[in-house]
């Protein structure tokens, strides 16, 4: 029984077996036909459209589900669009291998999963949530989770993409996305490994970057955590590595690293284009600990710079805690951010506390050295700040290297803020603090600055303010006293008082603006006292002067304002024009419309801006109209009282500008040109429109009409009839005397950028400073950058002279170009004899210039490098010049010119008898003469023809080098005779030289002419020389010159005469002084002497060669008298010659020239004869540096002092004789020489040290008592 029971259940397990095994062999056949992998397909989507807001496609699916499954074009669709799509999903499921763990453990394992390319569709709507959030279905009743175990091992994503869109447009996209990942589902949490992720990102306004990652995530049923083994983000510039663990996610505690390797300036700008930055940052960001006590610690270093930085933070509250402190470290501004013109070097440390405002505290310490903001340098700066409890106090201090500056203030952060603060500066050095700003003046201010008060908003703010400067300079300007006061309460400024006190001048201003944040409207009135106002505007860089007086107001609004005044100004000067007084009223109104209505009136006097005007008046009307127009009438007087009048009406809308001329008369000499009817003008953009515009006087007409401007068409008509060149003559009283009917037609057509230009000009009967000329024409043709010309000057019916050719030059005044010269010249210039007479009115030293005058010269080249060719000719002339007295004839002159060259063959002119001859040649470069080469030779030749001079010279000279550095060489041998001006000759007294410190007026208003500018000294003390006289012909001359002075060369004097010969050396140095060496020497002449006449024994005039000429002297004259021969001795320099007197046998200086006028010693002279060497002392005193003959004249006669005076002649001479009786008190005579002879007497008591009294008397009854004190400084 039991062996059959054993059977049954055998067979019946191997018929189960059986079936199970046919079960599964037919249930393995049966998943691989169409019907179940339809069936699967449909199941599968079914199932997951359930659960996506969305749908589920793939085409098909290959496989077993016991190995594995292929999802071919498998993708997720929603709205129409795919969010994920795939070519094949491949999933490994092992479904038989999965049956035995499964019944065991409760898990699924997929062996792998690898999903090729694909693409992933990230959108964001309107409400910023992202497609793939919406992407699965939320049930309301979620189902209890089961227990099983679900484990995705290998999961293996190659080549993916993913494109992603914000509500905005911005667009990203990720590329080459590529991974490892294992996660594990299970009943108590889920892992999740990335063993290895990466991808590329890029996107508009972020850098290209490539990003690799390594982490775990752990979730259980208590807690989870995020282990982060490396995030590298990298471009291709910067380097950023995030490493460490969050703990529990639920309560986080964080062990995070951020290691920044490099993080590139150029990246941080893509990322930000407005953050400043410009050196690369490294460096480290650590954060550890709960949110509780979370600590984060910053080190960031740049090439010029760190920051550094810790903070605990506590989170968890509803007012997140902070407190912390930031550090910077020789943080360099300029070179670690890009902030223009701010330069720095910053030092700080900075500490903070606080989770709101109301218990924040924060303080502040730091030091910038080398600050500058902009163009303005600061130097080094101390700052520092408190805030507690909402007040911060702040405080600002600069150095002393510009002058000290200091400011101090606090302020209460509320919701309506209070604050103070005041800001004091003590000799600011504006023109060191501003070193890059040439044009500010210099400067040194001390300035006072407060404001208290309390709110920011216009309408209810409560402040007062105030503003003092004191003893401070700008430019040459000494303030006295600036002082501003003013106050804002409720939206009303109230301007105390304004008052600037400087140099004389004075400004007041006061006034009231109401409601300032909204239609401001108010009233300022103010008073202008201005002494000299040339040290104001020098300050803007205009150089005039004058005073001015002004006073008015400012009143209504902004948008409506009232403007009232007047001005008196007297001696205003500017670039030499000068008005002498005037005045100027203004009353004016503005209006809501930007229109004005009033009036403006000028009246001046005494105007003298190139020509003089007695008086000036202008009015101007404002009509107030839209659009605006004003009319206008301006009338003139000159000096004959002519008057000239314009006056119209002036219209302005938009671009258009219409002028309506309706009088201008113009009143000349011979006439008054008027416009016979009224003349538009019309002004649109660059371009004016003339309506026919006609000045007549008799038959003389002047019309002008058509369209001219700066850009577009051009055609403009000018013609000019009758005009007499005579009435210029009044304005050009410098210039030689013209006369002449001109008759000028110029049309101009084409276009600014291309004009065509014709022009053709008449002048009849021709007369330049008394030379007439039969008449002058000219022709010119400009078109296509070449100006044609055609000009004759007729001087006779045959002689004259042609200019003809054509100038490649551009005349335009649009597209930006200016005039200039644009390719080759080809111009001739012909005569076949012209008379140089008018050349006289040029130059008043030469007169009776005749001649003629001949060429034929062709230019061609560049204007700038014109190559002549041609020659010139002067024969028969004749002149005379006057400073030198000569009359040279017969000049003849023959030049050869040639590309490079300036040949002249001959050269011929006669004077005194003698003549002059020679030959040269000129090498030319461009404008320059590189090279000179010439031989004169003179034979008997006159050079000089006056009554002080005669002289004749023979000899050869040579000139070379360049007009840069010209060399004269040369012997000569002169002969003459000459009446020297010597001032040892005659008196030295006359009228003293004019003080040039000392300026003479003629009247009161020229008082207040400022006197023309004079050159600086340097420093030196050396004066400096105009680049005029440095660059003078005689100034970079180097000369060398043997003169000698032949047998018949006398020096006449007025006291008698010396024959001299000898040899001087004159030589001269590039920019150096003309220095003379050599001696003259004399031994016949004679010499006048107190009435006797000397015979010259030895003359010697020494030339020492020094850079002031002023030979030395050693004159020995002889005369014989009785038993005593007598030798006058004249020796030192011209300019300080000395006397002596000897004798043989020798006598005392007083007693020779007692010997001289009367034939006897002082001992034997009476009183008249004692006098009369009194005069004749003082005549040889006043020529000669005697004063060994004064005091020996002094001491026989028996004086302490000989004092003489003289006049501009002898006339006027004066001589006094003192002796002191006492030690205190001393006595003099004094007697007029010649004249009245007029004596007085006095006396001179010293009362005490610098305190005197005198008292004198004369025998005309005139009496006289002083008391004198004296300082010597």
């Amino acid at each position: 029984m039991r062996k059959k029971l054993l059977r049954r259940v055998s067979w019946s397990i191997g018929i189960f077996l059986l079936l199970m095994f046919v079960a599964v062999v037919g249930l393995r056949f049966y998943t691989r036909t169409p019907e179940f992998r339809a069936l699967l397909r449909t199941k599968i989507l079914a199932a997951a459209n359930d659960a996506l807001n969305g749908e589920l496609q793939f085409t098909e699916i290959t496989g077993s589900v016991w190995r594995d499954l292929e999802f071919h074009d498998f993708a997720i669709v929603q709205n129409g669009e795919a969010i994920l799509s795939a070519p094949v999903v491949s999933i490994d499921v092992g479904l038989l291998g999965q049956v035995v763990t499964f019944l065991s453990s409760s898990t699924i394992r997929i062996g792998q999963i690898d999903i090729v390319e694909p693409k992933l569709t990230l959108i964001q709507d309107q409400e910023k949530n992202w497609n793939l959030a919406k992407l699965v279905k939320k049930h309301d009743d979620p189902e209890e989770p089961g227990r099983v175990t679900i484990s995705l091992n290998n999961i293996h994503i190659k080549d993916g993409r993913v494109q992603a869109r914000t509500a905005d447009g911005k667009e990203a996209l990720i590329t080459t996305l590529s991974g490892d990942a294992d996660i594990n589902l299970g009943p108590s949490g889920a892992t999740v490994d990335l063993n290895k992720f990466g991808f590329a990102l890029s996107s508009a306004g972020v850098p290209d970057s490539t990003w690799s990652t390594a982490l775990s995530l752990k979730q259980g049923e208590k807690n989870s955590s995020v282990e982060v083994k490396q995030l590298t983000v990298s471009t291709a510039q910067s380097h950023v590595n995030l490493s460490g663990t969050i703990d529990d996610l639920s309560a986080p505690t964080s062990n995070l690293t951020l290691e920044l390797k490099k993080i590139a300036a150029k990246d941080l700008k893509t990322l930000s284009p407005a953050l400043p930055l410009q050196q690369d940052i490294s460096g480290s960001i650590r954060a550890t600990g709960p949110l509780s006590a979370l600590q984060v610690a910053v080190n960031l270093t740049v090439p010029n710079g760190q920051v550094v930085g810790s903070t605990l933070a506590d989170l968890k509250k509803d007012k997140p805690q902070l407190q912390g402190r930031l550090e910077l470290k020789e943080f360099v501004v300029d070179r670690v951010l890009a902030l223009p013109g701010v330069k720095g070097n910053i030092n700080a440390q900075v500490a903070f506390k606080g989770s709101s405002l109301e218990d924040a505290e924060a303080s502040l310490q730091g030091r910038v050295s080398g600050l500058a903001v902009q163009e303005w340098t600061l130097g080094q700066m101390a700052l520092s700040s408190q805030l507690q409890n909402r007040r911060l106090a702040f405080a600002a201090q600069s150095d002393q290297t510009n002058g000290t500056a200091e400011l101090k203030g606090a302020a209460v952060l509320s919701e309506t803020p209070s604050y103070e603060a005041n800001l004091q500066t003590r000799a600011f050095d504006l023109k060191k603090v501003a070193a890059q700003r040439p044009d500010l003046p210099a400067a040194k201010i001390n300035v006072d600055a407060w404001v208290k008060g309390r709110g920011t908003k216009l309408e209810t703010m409560q402040t007062d303010t105030r503003l003092t400067l004191t003893g401070s300079q700008i430019g040459g300007i000494q303030l006295d006293q600036a002082r501003a006061e003013g106050s804002l309460r409720n939206g009303t400024l109230v301007l105390k008082e304004v008052r600037l006190a400087a140099d004389g001048s004075t400004l007041n201003a006061n006034g009231t603006i109401a409601s300032v944040a909204k239609n401001a409207k108010g009233r300022i009135t103010y008073v202008l006292n201005a002494k000299d106002i040339n040290p104001w505007l020098k300050l803007a860089g205009i150089y005039a002067g004058g005073g001015l007086r002004a006073d008015g107001s400012i009143a209504g609004s902004l948008q409506a304002p009232q403007l009232d005044g007047k001005a008196n100004f007297n001696q205003l000067q500017m670039s030499g024009h000068r008005v002498q007084s005037g005045t100027l009223r203004w009353t004016l109104a503005g209006s809501r419309s930007n229109s004005w209505q009033g009036k403006i009136d000028l009246a001046v006097q005494q105007v003298n801006a190139g020509i003089s005007l007695p008086s000036v008046e202008a009015h101007l009307n404002v009509d107030g109209t839209r659009p605006m127009a004003l009319t206008a009438d301006i009338l003139a007087r000159d000096v004959d009282q002519r008057v000239q009048r314009v006056s119209g009406r002036v219209t302005q809308s938009g671009e258009r500008t219409e002028v309506a001329l309706q009088q201008l008369s113009l009143q000349l000499p011979d006439g008054a040109w008027r416009n016979p009817r009224p003349a538009r003008l019309v002004l649109v953009g660059k371009n004016v429109t003339i309506d026919e515009l006609v000045l007549q006087r008799q038959a003389q007409t002047l019309n002008v009409k058509g369209a001219f401007g700066l850009e577009g068409p051009q055609d403009l008509s000018v013609r000019l009839n009758g005009f007499s060149l005579a009435d210029l003559r009044p304005y050009l009283q410098t210039a030689p005397d013209v006369t002449g009917s001109v008759a000028l037609t110029v049309q101009v057509k084409g276009t600014a950028a291309q004009p065509l230009i014709e022009t053709t000009m008449s002048i009849d009967q021709l007369s330049v400073a008394g030379q007439t000329y039969a008449g002058l024409t000219a022709q010119s043709s400009y078109q296509k950058e070449r100006l044609s010309i055609d000009l004759r000057l007729l001087q006779d019916t045959v002689n004259g002279l042609n200019v003809k050719g054509t100038l490649p030059i551009y005349i335009g005044w649009g597209a930006g170009r200016s005039i200039n010269v644009t390719g080759y010249s080809n111009l001739r210039i012909q005569s076949e004899g012209l008379s140089p007479t008018c050349v006289s009115a040029f130059n008043k030293d030469i007169e009776n210039l005749q001649g003629k005058l001949s060429m034929d010269i062709v230019l061609r080249g560049p204007l700038e490098a014109l190559a002549p060719n041609g020659t010139i000719q002067f024969q028969n002339g004749g002149v005379r010049i006057r400073p030198v007295g000569l009359s040279l004839s017969d000049i003849g002159v023959q030049v050869n010119v040639t590309p490079g060259s300036v040949q002249i063959s001959r050269l011929a002119v006669r004077s005194g008898g003698g003549q002059l001859t020679g030959t040269g040649r000129l090498a030319i470069k461009g404008t320059s003469v590189t090279n000179i080469a010439a031989n004169f030779k003179a034979q008997d030749f006159q050079v000089v023809n006056t009554r002080e001079y005669k002289a004749n010279t023979s000899g050869n000279l040579t000139a070379s080098g360049n007009l840069q550095e010209p060399v004269v060489r040369g012997d000569l041998t002169m002969k003459g005779t000459l009446r020297p001006d010597m001032g040892m000759m005659k008196g030295r007294g006359g009228v003293a030289a004019q003080d040039k410190t000392i300026v003479v007026v003629q009247n009161e208003s020229q008082l207040y002419t400022a006197p023309e500018p004079t050159a600086e000294k340097p420093k030196d003390g050396k004066a400096a020389s105009t680049s005029q006289e440095e660059s003078s012909p005689f100034q970079r001359l180097r000369l060398d010159l043997t003169a000698a002075i032949s047998r018949g060369t006398w020096i006449y004097l007025d006291e008698g005469s010396v024959e001299m010969t000898g040899q001087l050396k004159i030589k001269k140095e590039p920019k150096e002084k003309l220095t003379v060496a050599g001696n003259l020497q004399g031994a016949h002449g004679s010499y006048s002497f107190q009435g006797r006449r000397f015979q010259i024994e030895q003359a010697e005039l020494s030339f020492t060669g020094g850079t002031q000429i002023d030979p030395g002297l050693d004159i020995v004259a002889r005369y014989k008298i009785s038993q005593y021969q007598i030798d006058l001795v004249i020796g030192g320099y011209t300019s300080k010659p000395t006397l002596a007197l000897r004798s043989n046998p020798s006598l005392e200086q007083a007693e020779i020239l007692s010997v001289l006028l009367f034939g006897k010693t002082t001992a034997d002279l009476n009183q008249g004869q004692k006098n009369a060497l009194q005069t004749q002392a003082l005549k040889t005193a006043a020529n000669f540096v005697s004063s060994d003959l004064r005091q020996s004249v002094a001491g026989k006669l028996g004086v302490d002092t000989l004092e003489f005076g003289v006049g501009d002649n002898l006339s006027g001479g004066q001589v006094e004789a003192g002796k002191y009786v006492s030690q205190d008190v001393f006595v003099s005579t004094k007697q007029q020489v010649g004249g009245e002879n007029q004596q007085e007497y006095a006396i001179e008591y010293d009362i005490a040290p610098n305190w005197q009294f005198r008292s004198s008397t004369s025998p005309q009854g005139k009496s006289g008592s002083d008391i004198f004190w004296r300082k010597r400084y």
